[in-house]
């Protein structure tokens, strides 16, 4: 997979480097570049790893394309930032919180839930013919929103109410009825 991944991105190499100006400039730059910005390099060896990193990233020109993008914008905002000091004044912890909490939430509910029915492609197929378009299913959630601005107290008291309802569930609770409160 590692092997497949670096002959897509040194294959893909020059078709990004295209963007760098002009064609005869990009066939004449080093072919294991493949993005600059602000006198800096994104080798292919780098981006080799970044992605090798992921497993379930696809080996593909596009994904090449995106993370040379991003790798772009990334350098030149941290360049940016260097030279611009009245950027030290922006409270970033605020701007990528609500991203950070959302990652938290999600690692969190990989750790906790578990699926306890998996299906084959097969079985998905035969139960289709079997049941067809018809089937209803219904299902019933809680939903406890974090304001964004919330402090630690409120988050506290909104976590221990969700610790509440789910040993009220694992105790055999009717949930529908939790629900609907």
């Amino acid at each position: 997979m590692k092997l497949s991944r670096w002959a897509m991105l040194t294959a893909a190499t020059p078709m990004i480097l295209t963007g760098c100006g002009s064609f005869s400039k990009a066939m004449t730059a080093h072919t294991d570049v493949v993005a600059r910005a602000s006198g800096k390099e994104l080798k292919v060896d780098e981006a080799s790893r970044l992605l090798s990193a992921n497993p379930q990233i696809p080996a593909d020109p596009q994904v090449v394309q995106a993370l040379a993008d991003m790798w772009v914008d990334y350098t030149l905002l941290a360049t940016a930032a260097a030279e611009d000091t009245s950027l030290s004044a922006i409270d970033m912890d605020k701007l990528i919180a609500p991203q950070r909490e959302q990652m938290i939430m999600l690692k969190l509910r990989d750790q906790v839930v578990h699926p306890d029915t998996v299906l084959t492609e097969q079985q998905i197929q035969q139960q289709w013919a079997q049941q067809g378009p018809g089937t209803e299913v219904h299902a019933r959630h809680i939903l406890l929103r974090v304001p964004t601005e919330a402090t630690p107290a409120q988050r506290d008291s909104i976590r221990k109410v969700a610790e509440s309802l789910r040993a009220r569930a694992a105790a055999g609770e009717n949930f529908a009825a939790m629900a609907k409160q």
